[in-house]
């Protein structure tokens, strides 16, 4: 299934919580918490998203973004 929605809807929400918990499993952090961010900024209602950052931050001990700064640093 992950393969078929790599290949059917690679920019989907769907698709960039694989990718974000895949990263997270591999223990990279940073490379997650950015996808996260980045499904945040394309669907900031998406359920479920802001709980999955948190842990990811959390976990990571990374600093969350700051309401002035979406992705918690400068990039």
């Amino acid at each position: 299934m992950a393969q078929d929605l790599g290949r059917t809807a690679p920019q989907s929400l769907a698709a960039h919580k694989l990718n974000a918990e895949a990263l997270e499993m591999q223990g990279k952090w940073e490379p997650a918490q950015l996808e996260y961010e980045g499904m945040i900024e394309k669907e900031p209602n998406a359920p479920g998203i802001h709980f999955l950052l948190a842990g990811c931050c959390s976990r990571g001990l990374m600093p969350a973004p700051t309401p002035g700064n979406a992705r918690g640093r400068n990039s």
